[in-house]
């Protein structure tokens, strides 16, 4: 059976290649004079492509991109001002980047250790930044333990549009439901018979229970680039506590 995915990864890697080329070319004019939206700009590409390597298992990107997110996340914040040294080492994160996507698109594998040298670089510019490797562990050993898990129940509905604007609610949910453990509720009550349906309109909407160690902020940003093409609610629902017979 082919995947189902194989149409949107291939759009996903397509726009990935846009993003990264803008990218550069924002990063090669950028110095300590630059502008919030210029810095906001570079920013989003990133975390564009970290949302969709999330959607689509492309672990290693995620992990790297998040590195150098939180980078840029703090130059646009203006915690750090950008120096030829950081921008040097954003451009060569931008480059480890394009070759894990070109590895995607090509079905191939790169060495585990690839980007090592530039993932360190950004995490010393980025105070506060925990390498992806330490994340993951502090993630196993609150899970292991349960400590830390939250209940949360999200409503989303998307806009009929959203499909025709170029977003795929389905990819929403799959990066949704990696951040914990997810039950997904369909909504087809305003699905018309199919004679009648129009099939670039989104009509169908999702209630989800999550159970995750993440925070409603990291939920929120699931959907941060389509918070005007959907109605959305995220809210953490109260553990009941059995007290002791």
């Amino acid at each position: 059976m082919s995947d189902p995915f194989a149409q949107f990864k291939a759009t996903y890697i397509a726009e990935c290649l846009e993003l990264l080329a803008d990218m550069e070319e924002k990063l090669m004019g950028l110095d300590a004079s630059a502008d919030t939206e210029t810095l906001n700009a570079i920013f989003r590409c990133a975390h564009s492509i970290k949302g969709g390597a999330g959607a689509f298992g492309f672990t290693n990107i995620a992990s790297f991109t998040h590195v150098l997110e939180a980078l840029l996340d703090n130059m646009r914040e203006g915690k750090i001002t950008p120096t030829p040294e950081s921008v040097d080492c954003l451009l060569r994160a931008r480059d480890v980047v394009m070759q894990m996507i070109l590895a995607a698109q090509a079905e191939t594998t790169l060495d585990p250790a690839y980007g090592a040298d530039v993932l360190a670089e950004l995490a010393a510019f980025t105070p506060g930044a925990t390498p992806p490797a330490a994340a993951a562990s502090a993630s196993t050993a609150a899970a292991e333990s349960g400590g830390g898990q939250k209940q949360f129940v999200v409503s989303f509905k998307p806009h009929p549009a959203m499909i025709a604007n170029g977003n795929e609610p389905l990819l929403l949910l799959r990066e949704l439901s990696g951040l914990g453990e997810a039950t997904i509720h369909a909504d087809v009550s305003n699905v018309p018979p199919l004679d009648a349906i129009e099939l670039e309109n989104c009509l169908i909407s999702w209630r989800i229970e999550i159970a995750t160690h993440k925070s409603k902020a990291d939920l929120l940003e699931v959907f941060e680039f389509v918070d005007t093409e959907c109605d959305l609610s995220i809210e953490e629902k109260a553990v009941e506590v059995l007290a002791p017979i």
